[in-house]
């Protein structure tokens, strides 16, 4: 279809062994004489870290229009609201706290809420948190829905409090495994709502095509929240840096479409990788640049105005996340294509929201999500960013409750 990014997987070629570009090493004044060239790399992953993107060839702004167009789009969300209990700390509501070993022995944190007063046969609800987040994100969901239903968090592998994978398993396929396990672990009989943020969306849909048997007989709703099946690369594609040639090298990749993505996953790729190596200084060069990361952090995840506390605690998240993680999962997201499991999610009701103005997974993704899931409720919040139910938390727990009520009939 005219103006859809152009689907080709891009060659997963050689970075000359992680080395830098040499002009890393020429950059002048501050950047070249003052930090060095392992602190750019340091502070450019930083940034990355705190999961600051904005869109390649697929963030046109003709193609958001057009897929925006092709959303049946829900209510735009209210004001919102940010009460949270008296002496509860945002990130401070917990449960049962439990550790999962995985068939590949990594540690899985899973907290749980039991709900002893939720009607008999009312599904649990496992929330699934994004790329270099953690559960504590859900914070005003699970204040929202905790007595109501039975709720199950998870840190994935890698974020925190989760074990750090072997490398190799750094992928989203894997990703629907934990989940797997988790569901047999945490919810070994009875109804299942799922709902995933970006990675975790993504999660769910590796978990459709591994286990597809789950849905309808267990899996009975399914909510997409800001999350993607594919193309993540033509929006996940370049970092966004205070340092020149890598924010040139993203402007290339709005020029040059898909060949531009080839150099933007190569020099990301090769930033990410020596970081990864370096953790100390990769540390001490985001620390250098801490405003930047909480400046971009803010552009970047919000499209409105948030409680300066609200932004604080995404940031501290954010920042919490080792960049060895972060340059784990960055490059499964090119070799994502997760479409075929919407049809495994026809089978249940479902929910997909998007952010009008997302910068990380932009709305074009949930609407092709939406496209191939006729029945589902379709939401696009605006203006709203990448933690669109942060911004929304009110709106975003009540589609969720939502939900659990839709599928609480059973599946489709």
């Amino acid at each position: 279809m005219t103006g859809e990014p152009d689907r080709t997987p891009a060659r997963n070629e050689p970075t000359s062994g992680g080395r830098l570009p040499g002009w890393v090493g020429r950059l002048p004044g501050p950047l070249g004489g003052l930090f060095g060239p392992a602190a750019v790399v340091g502070a450019a992953a930083g940034v990355l870290a705190a999961g600051v993107a904005v869109g390649v060839a697929a963030q046109r702004a003709a193609l958001r229009q057009e897929a925006l167009a092709r959303v049946d789009g829900g209510p735009a969300g209210g004001a919102g609201e940010w009460s949270v209990p008296d002496g509860i700390a945002l990130g401070g509501l917990h449960g049962t706290v439990t550790s999962l070993r995985t068939d590949d022995g990594v540690q899985l944190h899973v907290d749980i809420d039991e709900a002893p007063d939720a009607p008999a046969g009312d599904p649990t609800v496992v929330l699934v948190h994004g790329f270099g987040l953690n559960a504590d994100i859900w914070h005003f969901q699970r204040a929202a829905l905790r007595g109501r239903h039975r709720l199950v968090f998870l840190d994935q592998r890698g974020h925190g409090r989760s074990g750090e994978p072997s490398p190799g398993s750094w992928t989203i396929d894997r990703l629907g495994l934990d989940l797997a396990e988790v569901l047999d672990a945490a919810v070994p009989d009875g109804p299942v709502v799922l709902v995933g943020h970006s990675m975790g969306g993504m999660a769910i849909l590796a978990l459709a095509r591994r286990r597809p048997e789950l849905f309808g007989p267990r899996v009975v709703g399914v909510g997409l929240i800001c999350s993607s099946a594919g193309d993540a690369p033509y929006s996940v594609g370049r970092p966004i840096a205070a340092f020149g040639p890598l924010d040139a090298l993203g402007a290339l990749a709005v020029s040059f479409g898909r060949g531009a993505t080839k150099v933007s996953r190569a020099v990301t790729n090769s930033t990410l990788q020596l970081a990864g190596q370096a953790p100390g200084v990769t540390a001490r060069a985001r620390g250098l640049v801490h405003s930047l990361e909480a400046a971009v952090t803010r552009r970047t995840s919000f499209a409105r105005p948030v409680p300066a506390r609200v932004a604080a605690f995404a940031g501290e998240v954010i920042a919490s996340t080792p960049v060895a993680v972060i340059a784990g999962f960055y490059l499964s997201f090119f070799d994502m294509d997760l479409y075929a499991s919407t049809a495994v999610l026809r089978r249940v009701r479902t929910l997909v929201v998007s952010a009008d103005q997302d910068r990380v997974t932009p709305a074009w993704h949930s609407a092709e999500l939406a496209a191939r899931l006729p029945d589902a409720e379709v939401v696009v919040l605006g203006p709203a960013g990448h933690l669109a139910f942060l911004e929304y938390p009110a709106r975003v727990s009540a589609l969720v409750e939502d939900l659990v009520g839709r599928a609480s009939g059973g599946p489709r």
